[in-house]
């Protein structure tokens, strides 16, 4: 097919010169008999004579199309066919070839009708003229032996063999229509910006959102009730000259339309519509199928022989590139060693995925492999789709956005996660670069303020208790949801902080831009502040019961993001300022499992060295020598100063004390004892292989008053604790809190 196209363009350029008229036509007829399919392609380009022939179609690995013969010819085209193994390649399942071909007189003195037969892969080509009349190009009859056509996957029957429906999805964007006749019933295929259809059996690309393959039969009236499709075209709309195609989504008809997880799973496949306006009495529930759950979701069959019906077709030149990378929503110019660590979590698979059809131009200095099924390449194929994308949502609705009161602003934005699928990343880092975002603070009796925050200009923040993170969140629910009323202990809130979604985890019955919302809001925050010191505040069980609020800074410009290995052995733990903590904490967090943070502690409680497992007091000399250790395994480690398996069994022994491991121990009864045990044994290997010197090394004598009053729940008569914090037990509190503990 591609040798096909090369033909037709070569002889319209030259028949352009001429002021000549042409044409262009594919016509492609399959017959068949009891032992093989014929399948009768034929062109009505250049056409062949015996030189050509000889000299390139009957070499292996010689393409004309990119011999210097070709460039004699003078002609401004960029050929597709460049491996010369098209003939070749029809042999995988045919046995017979032949080719007729009569080259344009305009191109040659020759004017001779030539057929060619190839009996085998193995045996000549044999060239006879032909006195016949025969119209100018080539018709190749390629002769498909039933008996070679792959088995279905796990059957033992053949395949289908669809001409017609294979080069439906396989020639999307083609050049030049092609005519097809199979089995008596006659097909046309055109490119998709061809205007109108000429028969029923017409077919070109539907940039339509096709709701009846992504979506389940019995939701699609619910599907048409609320949403509505938005097509973004690649070449008017992104401005991507050399692109094809169209990206489109499935969206919501209205802002107050939102959904809400029904799945009971990640990521989500499942959703249940809400209406911020009104109550939706009737269970209205939307479910898509996993292949469009996004882009990368089962992608690839193992069977090479079907073509999966998935939400993205990537065509190249006209021709479908089967197994290439799938695309993902990302921009590879923003700094990911710089920023990704604070985009850890994206909520991007929470809706159905858009479509994707492209015809991508002739990638230059990518390879492409000799089946055309994928291409080679370090940089992403559609790295300039996404940001061409992100610059028209920037320009024509993220500058409508921004305009809009911070509380509406801020849904907006969210929804850009549920429903456009973008990450916090392309949000926070491109479309809203230098712009002011929205928080969302908890002042007095639990009302919610929004106030536009610019990180150049606010150096501290103070966070809430991350412990209420569900009970802000249906506080936010009542903000956003005419029907919704909070009833709840953040009535009894004393206080001015910024919610704080660091704890909050996906909850089902939340309506999915809200939770996006606590998602986006948590990667500004981790974006452009750090943990500067801690304060203890009051909980609605009064003073005896103290939760802790997080004053966090503005990150400073001129330092470092992250703190380097070979740093490690200067850091005095005595003098460590807060965001040089901060980034050893990070560290820590990488080598490490659930690592608590490092901080040191206020008055009244400057002497505890703990607070739950959550936040380790690093002025206690036991947190130093622990600490200590830890950052010295790292380094030899590093350093390869110890063997592998010594490296080991110190990591080993780190991640099985509580507090390091506690995201699963958190509701474990826990003796003190053994934990003293544990620490101990810990502090005598590090002694033994000297990760830690004598005289800094201390005995772990913890004991329960070695813990902020009430941050971990102590059995008296078993002398242990665990540290599962009770949002129960804390909501039948009758206290105002929020005021700081001094």
């Amino acid at each position: 097919m591609q040798n096909a196209i090369d033909a037709i363009e070569m002889r319209a350029e030259i028949l352009f010169k001429k002021d000549l008229s042409f044409v262009p036509k594919i016509k492609v007829e399959v017959t068949e008999d009891e032992t093989c399919y014929i399948v009768r392609i034929t062109d009505n380009g250049i056409g062949m004579d015996e030189y050509i022939i000889r000299n390139y179609l009957a070499v292996a690995g010689k393409s004309y199309y990119r011999s210097c013969d070709f460039q004699k010819e003078g002609l401004k085209m960029d050929p597709i066919s460049r491996f010369g193994i098209g003939v070749l390649s029809c042999f995988m399942t045919a046995d017979y070839i032949e080719i007729e071909t009569f080259k344009d007189p305009n191109t040659t003195k020759s004017q001779n009708h030539l057929k060619v037969t190839i009996p085998s892969k193995e045996n000549y080509f044999k060239i006879n003229r032909n006195t016949e009349t025969f119209n100018i190009g080539t018709t190749f009859k390629v002769f498909v032996i039933k008996n070679k056509l792959p088995d279905i996957k796990g059957t033992s029957s053949k395949i289908d063999f669809n001409i017609t429906e294979y080069l439906k999805k396989t020639a999307g964007f083609v050049k030049y229509p092609i005519f097809i006749n199979e089995k008596g019933v006659e097909s046309l295929i055109n490119n998709p910006n061809v205007i109108g259809q000429s028969n029923t059996n017409s077919f070109k690309i539907d940039y339509k959102f096709p709701i009846e393959k992504a979506i389940f039969p019995q939701n699609k009236v619910t599907v048409e009730e609320y949403f509505v499709e938005k097509r973004f075209y690649l070449k008017s709309d992104l401005k991507l000259e050399t692109f094809d195609g169209c990206l489109t989504y499935l969206l919501p008809k209205s802002e107050s339309v939102d959904i809400i997880s029904d799945g009971h799973s990640w990521p989500i496949s499942e959703a249940k519509v809400v209406d911020y306006n009104s109550k939706i009495e009737k269970n209205k529930r939307v479910k898509w199928t996993e292949n469009w759950v996004s882009f990368s979701r089962y992608s690839f069959y193992e069977d090479k022989n079907i073509i999966p019906e998935r939400s993205y077709s990537v065509f190249m030149d006209g021709i479908l590139i089967q197994e290439i990378t799938p695309p993902q929503i990302k921009i590879n110019t923003i700094d990911e060693t710089k920023w990704n660590k604070y985009y850890r979590r994206s909520m991007s698979e929470n809706f159905v995925s858009p479509q994707l059809i492209v015809n991508i131009p002739k990638p230059t200095g990518m390879k492409i492999d000799l089946a055309r099924t994928n291409i080679e390449t370090i940089e992403k194929w559609d790295n300039a789709i996404w940001i061409a994308f992100c610059d028209y949502l920037r320009n024509n609705i993220v500058k409508d956005i921004l305009i809009k009161r911070p509380k509406d602003k801020l849904l907006s934005l969210s929804k850009l996660l549920t429903f456009y699928k973008l990450t916090e990343e392309i949000i926070i880092e491109n479309l809203l670069a230098n712009s002011k975002y929205p928080l969302t603070f908890i002042a007095d009796n639990g009302s919610i303020r929004y106030q536009d925050c610019d990180p150049s200009t606010e150096e501290y923040i103070k966070l809430a208790p991350y412990e209420f993170g569900y009970e802000f969140y249906k506080l936010l629910e009542s903000e956003y949801i005419d029907y919704v009323n909070y009833e709840g202990k953040l009535d009894l809130w004393r206080g001015d902080a910024v919610i704080n979604f660091d704890n909050v985890s996906y909850f089902e019955n939340l309506p999915v831009s809200l939770i996006n919302l606590g998602t986006l809001t948590k990667a500004f925050i981790k974006r452009n502040y750090f943990i500067d010191t801690i304060e203890f505040i009051t909980s609605p069980l009064g003073e005896k019961f103290p939760l802790v609020q997080e004053v966090q800074k503005r990150r400073p410009n001129d330092k470092p993001l992250k703190l380097e290995i070979n740093e490690i052995p200067v850091i005095c733990l005595d003098t460590i300022d807060s965001y040089s903590c901060t980034n050893l904490n990070s560290l820590l967090n990488e080598h490490f499992h659930s690592f608590p943070i490092l901080v040191r502690f206020p008055s009244p409680y400057e002497s505890k060295m703990f607070y739950g497992f959550r936040f380790l007091n690093l002025n206690t000399k036991l947190i130093k020598c622990f600490v200590k250790i830890c950052m010295g395994i790292i380094v030899a480690k590093e350093e390869n100063s110890l063997s592998k398996e010594i490296i080991g069994q110190l990591f080993d022994m780190i991640n099985e004390i509580r507090f390091v491991k506690s995201f699963y121990s958190d509701s474990a009864q826990i003796k003190i004892s053994d934990f003293n045990f544990k620490m101990n044994e810990i502090f005598q290997e590090a002694l033994k292989h000297r990760i830690i010197d004598n005289d800094l090394c201390v005995k772990s004598e913890i004991t329960i008053d070695d813990f902020v009053e009430n941050s971990v729940a102590f059995d008296k008569k078993l002398k242990s604790f665990n540290v599962n914090f009770s949002l129960k037990k804390h909501l039948k509190g009758s206290n105002e809190w929020g005021k700081r503990i001094v």
